[in-house]
């Protein structure tokens, strides 16, 4: 027996397809000030992006203070004052809404140094040290655009996040100059959400088994004519005197939608 209905294999993909969690820009702080700096330690305005389940948003700086990097016309990124102290943390921290848990997956950020600044940033979550890179270097101390650290995804996502929670930026190595800026901008986290419910996470978007690896046990195929053609086998227990049925749920792109 063959059940042929377009529209309950699109029902059942898009069914399928909504149990697989995604992930999206949390936080997101470009840090264009209109006004130069310096700023007050710790460093609060309104970021661009604050997913409605964050609040609390600030930046604490460990060594030195808050001042500002000319990137353009009214247009200054957020920068430490110097790099004097053989590391320097830039702490984002934000607080969790009770109820919820929070996986985060991945951030970027744009960043440069000055001469005599820092030359490599760490990334640590909750002080979990997550990745590490490069510090654009400006010798030249000219007016040169940032670089942004490219979208880094974690191999591992830090899950089970409640409270407050901390993103730290620790900077080190280069030449610990008085003089030495470190600019930062354009600051993005990425992750997603999980419901506590009696002591129990479960995810926003719950993956099933069959959305998290184990494959669908099915066949594609392209007829003579073009037409495209999926068939799904339907198990049943076998009935009186052995009988079993036969089922399966097929698609057909050619088929007559009723």
């Amino acid at each position: 027996m063959t059940l042929t209905c377009k529209k309950t294999f699109f029902f059942v993909v898009f069914l399928l397809s909504s149990f697989i969690a995604t992930s999206n820009t949390i936080y997101q702080n470009n840090f264009t000030n209109p006004t130069p700096g310096p700023y007050p330690n710790p460093f609060v305005n309104t970021p661009n992006i604050l997913d409605p389940n964050l609040s609390n948003s600030q930046w604490t700086i460990s060594s030195g203070g808050w001042t500002s990097y000319t990137v353009g016309a009214n247009n200054y990124a957020l920068a430490t004052s110097d790099a004097t102290g053989e590391t320097n943390t830039l702490d984002l921290s934000f607080d969790v809404q009770p109820g919820q848990t929070l996986t985060i997956s991945g951030f970027s950020f744009d960043n440069k140094s000055t001469y005599g600044g820092y030359d490599t940033w760490d990334f640590y979550i909750n002080n979990i040290d997550m990745a590490s890179g490069p510090i654009v270097a400006d010798a030249q101390d000219v007016s040169n655009p940032l670089q942004n650290t490219g979208s880094i995804t974690f191999e591992s996502p830090l899950t089970n996040l409640t409270g407050t929670v901390h993103a730290k930026v620790i900077l080190s190595g280069g030449a610990h100059s008085s003089s030495g800026v470190f600019a930062i901008q354009n600051f993005s986290i990425i992750g997603n959400w999980q419901i506590t419910q009696s002591g129990n996470t479960i995810p926003n978007n719950p993956i099933p088994p069959i959305a998290s690896g184990l494959p669908i046990p099915g066949a594609f195929d392209v007829s003579s004519l073009g037409a495209a053609a999926y068939s799904i086998p339907i198990k049943v227990p076998t009935g009186f005197n052995g009988v079993q049925p036969n089922l399966s749920l097929n698609y057909n792109s050619q088929a007559v939608t009723e």
